[in-house]
This record gives C-alpha cells, sequence and structure tokens, in this order.
C-alpha cells in the first residue's frame, strides 16, 4: 500500500467515525452528498496522483543528471584510457628501440671479441716466429762469430797467400820476358 491509498484510508475511516457520530446511516445520506464524498476522494486521489507525478519528474530529472555526470566521467575515463595506452605504446617501442640497440651492441660486441680472439692467435704465431728469429740470430751470430774467428786465423794465410800471388805474377812476367 502507498502512501496515497493509506491517506485514502485514512479519510475513509475518518469519514465513518464521522458517520457514526451523527449517527447517520450510509442510506439516510443524500445523493448529493455521496456526489460531494466520491468528488472529494476522487480530488484527493487525484492530489495524490499529481504528487506522486511530481515525486517521479524529481527523481527522473536527478537521474538525468546523475546520468549526464556518469557519462561525462565515462567520457574522461575513455580519453584517460586513450592517453594510458597512447604512452604505454611509447613507453613499448622505446623500451624495443633500447633493446634493439642492446642486442646490435651485443652483437658488436661479439665481433670484435671474435677479433680480438683471432688476434690473440695471431700475437701468439708472431711471439712464437720472434722468439724463433731470436734463436735464429743467436745461432748467426755464433756462426759469424766463427767464421770470424776462421777468417781470422786465416787472414795471416791469406796475406801470404797474395804475397805468393805477387810473386808468382811477377815470376810469370819474367818467363814470358824471356
Amino acid at each position: 500500500m502507498d502512501l496515497n491509498d493509506k491517506t485514502i484510508s485514512q479519510r475513509e475511516g475518518h469519514n465513518r467515525n464521522r458517520r457514526s457520530e451523527t449517527s447517520l446511516s450510509e442510506s439516510q445520506l443524500t445523493e448529493s452528498d455521496m456526489n460531494r464524498t466520491r468528488s472529494a476522494l476522487l480530488e484527493e486521489k487525484i492530489a495524490a496522483q499529481h504528487r506522486e507525478i511530481q515525486s517521479i519528474l524529481t527523481d527522473n530529472q536527478k537521474l538525468a543528471l546523475a546520468h549526464l555526470g556518469v557519462k561525462d566521467q565515462l567520457n574522461l575515463a575513455k580519453r584517460e584510457l586513450a592517453r594510458l595506452l597512447e604512452a604505454a605504446a611509447a613507453v613499448k617501442s622505446d623500451t624495443e628501440a633500447k633493446v634493439r640497440e642492446v642486442y646490435q651492441n651485443s652483437l658488436r660486441m661479439e665481433a670484435e671479441a671474435r677479433v680480438v680472439n683471432g688476434i690473440g692467435a695471431e700475437l701468439d704465431q708472431v711471439r712464437s716466429d720472434v722468439q724463433r728469429l731470436a734463436e735464429d740470430r743467436q745461432k748467426l751470430t755464433a756462426e759469424l762469430a766463427m767464421l770470424n774467428g776462421e777468417i781470422a786465423k786465416a787472414k795471416p794465410n791469406s796475406d801470404r797467400a797474395v804475397e805468393v800471388k805477387a810473386e808468382i805474377e811477377s815470376l810469370r812476367e819474367e818467363g814470358n820476358q824471356i
């Protein structure tokens, strides 16, 4: 039972009490009194319905305002979400670029490491060659010293050989002149 029906029931009850006080029975009421009572009841019912309609209109206006507020908040949230998605895409793109850069750097460093390892192997070969050449130098220096020693020993003989050769030449010339 809503408020309007309750009000009507109270009035009907009030009317019944009033009727019993005046000791009038329903049959004693005149036709015009009954019409007035019906009119009053209808007017009260119409007034109650009018109040209910006004209340519903007020509630509807409040709901419409709330709907607009929620719609505005939804649009703000959508714009914020779009902005956040755009920012997330930018961060993802930036991160991917940095990852690619780090990956490229690692590939370059790996290639450089291979070159350094190759250079290390070449350096080891060069060291080995230098050591072998140093040993060869020592051997050649020793041989040179030995040859110099032999030359020094042979020089007096060579000087004597030059003298002997000169004598042989002079004898030949004398032999040719004769």
